[in-house]
């Protein structure tokens, strides 16, 4: 299984050997998605990071700029796009607008993409939650 190197201490993404995985499966009645992950941050609940209105114009730009600002690592291809299908994780409990999200975002690799390791750092200045 790919690896991440580099991975900062106290990491959200450690597993149980203290290696973690840069790639989330996805296992459907018919097929298998994989999905890399690009961002992993801390938000208020005032971002909409589920359901932006992408017909806005400039909506997916303002978007990705928000996620890159936000991000807390910085992640070998974890680049995004507008042209991008995104997997979106979070943490959260429906009647709590005070406390942080943690948010995932993972884009869906082409079928047959090379899984590799990733290098990971952590990001110098990264946008706190606005609380």
């Amino acid at each position: 299984m790919p690896t991440a190197n580099a991975m900062p201490a106290g990491s959200s993404f450690r597993g149980f050997s203290g290696i973690w995985t840069p790639y989330i499966y996805l296992t459907l009645a018919d097929d298998e998605l994989v999905f890399r992950i690009a961002a992993c941050f801390e938000t208020e609940a005032s971002f909409d990071y589920t359901l932006p209105e992408w017909d806005e114009p400039g909506a997916w730009e303002e978007y990705l700029s928000t996620v890159a600002r936000k991000n807390l690592y910085e992640i070998d291809g974890g680049e995004l796009t507008k042209d991008d299908t995104l997997l979106t994780l979070t943490t959260f409990f429906a009647d709590d607008t005070e406390t942080p999200r943690l948010v995932i975002v993972a884009k869906l690799l082409p079928k047959g993409a090379k899984l590799g390791d990733v290098t990971v750092k952590a990001a110098e200045n990264p946008e706190p939650p606005q609380l």
